[in-house]
């Protein structure tokens, strides 16, 4: 059996149509909580793996009607590569533009918005 608040195909609902759903959330936690129990107090392993890929990866998060979703991430070594890799912003961008493409002597004159317009 299939509790549905309102009667719409969840296949072709946006994320804005699960509105209805927030409610739900406090009974759904408990719910989660559990069953979460339950799975820890029967195997300690098993809930050890559960934990750790519910910790390191996105694979309990994904929405299996949601296209806008990332897909499957290992969120662990992810957020490592964004650490140690430099992150582009507007300004390094800008500055190595003109590093490659400016002759020795030019000069550049900027004025930033939050400055005002002169």
């Amino acid at each position: 059996m299939v509790l549905r608040p309102y009667p719409q195909n969840l296949g072709t609902s946006s994320l804005a149509d699960l509105r209805y759903f927030t409610p739900m959330l406090p009974v759904i936690a408990v719910l989660m909580g559990a069953v979460f129990g339950w799975i820890h107090h029967s195997s300690r392993l098993v809930a050890g793996a559960l934990l750790l890929t519910y910790l390191g990866t996105n694979l309990l998060g994904l929405l299996p009607f949601s296209a806008a979703g990332p897909g499957f991430r290992m969120l662990l070594p992810a957020f490592v590569l964004e650490i140690l890799k430099p992150y582009p912003t507007a300004c390094s961008e800008t500055c190595a533009y003109l590093r490659e493409n400016s002759r020795q002597d030019e000069t550049l004159w900027y004025w930033p918005d939050w400055m005002g317009n002169r």
